[in-house]
């Protein structure tokens, strides 16, 4: 596989190309000719999954240094006194997250009996999206009892979720919004940050940054499953002022959704590809396109290459 600079530079013109009618190509020919030109949208397949991997680990490393760091490169840097922290601004201060919320707690266990067709919507971790949002399409709904675990269990805007079992063990996302009444489930922690210190979006940037996340992974080593509550409470959080606070988190949308943008185009790209791909499979073994010159290019560009 040859490397992306050598790819066209349009993929979906490309494949566009040779989805007409030109002459048919020879039986001898269909073969090779089948063979490069899928290779070539292969090709374009892996690059553009690449490119959503690169975009990924851009988004990550971007959240990380600047919750970590600030929006101020010129700013004075001290240490935090926690080595995974590493230097932090001088004036931003470091804290336990149990300090700087109201209420931490995950939801009472046995309410996945009481699951109906409507009710409140049961937040689970599979509402806990990808890239700190939640999602509430196809959510599940329940009517909870009304006692004080459901009051403790109920979500609010501006909340902060962890998933603290199961293969999303880690996750976080930020509640920005909610539809109606919402409840958590035993497998999601619910923060709820005191706002005068900290933004629950802010937070939020901050539990989902490598160094929170890796810190996660270490509380769940050898045999033991999944994150309790205390390991979520024990996270060391760095705190600037909410006004900055409120500074980082908007920088960091735009750059989220930026990124999901280009990713999203890139899915767009890889999915027509596909649909490309299988056309011109059918369409080579039928004879209806005719690529003998490009099968024949890297043959002859080898040739004048060793000339």
């Amino acid at each position: 596989m040859g490397s992306t600079s050598d790819l066209p530079k349009n993929p979906l013109a490309f494949v566009s190309r040779h989805d007409n009618h030109p002459p048919a190509a020879t039986e001898d020919s269909h073969p090779v000719c089948r063979c490069v030109l899928i290779q070539i949208v292969d090709d374009l397949i892996v690059a553009q999954r690449r490119l959503i991997e690169l975009l990924k680990e851009k988004r990550q490393a971007v959240i990380s240094h600047v919750v970590s760091k600030g929006l101020n490169p010129t700013a004075p840097m001290r240490p935090s006194g926690v080595e995974w922290l590493g230097n932090i601004p001088a004036h931003w201060t470091v804290s336990q997250v149990r300090h700087v919320i109201e209420l931490s707690t995950s939801g009472p266990r046995g309410w996945s009996e009481m699951l109906g067709e409507d009710g409140a919507i049961f937040f689970q971790s599979r509402n806990i999206g990808r890239a700190m949002e939640i999602e509430l399409q196809g959510a599940a709904h329940i009517n909870p009892p009304t006692d004080t675990d459901a009051e403790r269990a109920e979500l609010q805007t501006d909340d902060v979720v962890v998933c603290i079992t199961g293969a999303r063990t880690g996750a976080v996302a930020h509640v920005d919004h909610l539809p109606g009444k919402a409840y958590i489930s035993q497998h999601v922690c619910l923060i709820r940050p005191r706002v005068k210190v900290v933004k629950g979006k802010y937070l939020a940037f901050f539990l989902f940054s490598t160094q929170c996340q890796q810190q996660f992974s270490l509380s769940t080593y050898g045999i033991k499953q999944g994150l309790g509550l205390d390991d979520v409470r024990d996270k060391m959080v760095v705190l600037p002022s909410t006004l900055e606070q409120t500074n980082v988190s908007a920088f960091l949308d735009r750059e989220v959704a930026t990124a999901g943008c280009l990713m999203a185009e890139a899915e767009t790209v890889i999915t027509l590809l596909e649909e490309r791909r299988a056309a011109l499979i059918s369409a080579a073994v039928t004879g209806k396109i005719d690529v003998r010159g490009l099968a024949s290019a890297p043959a002859e560009a080898a040739t004048a290459e060793a000339a």
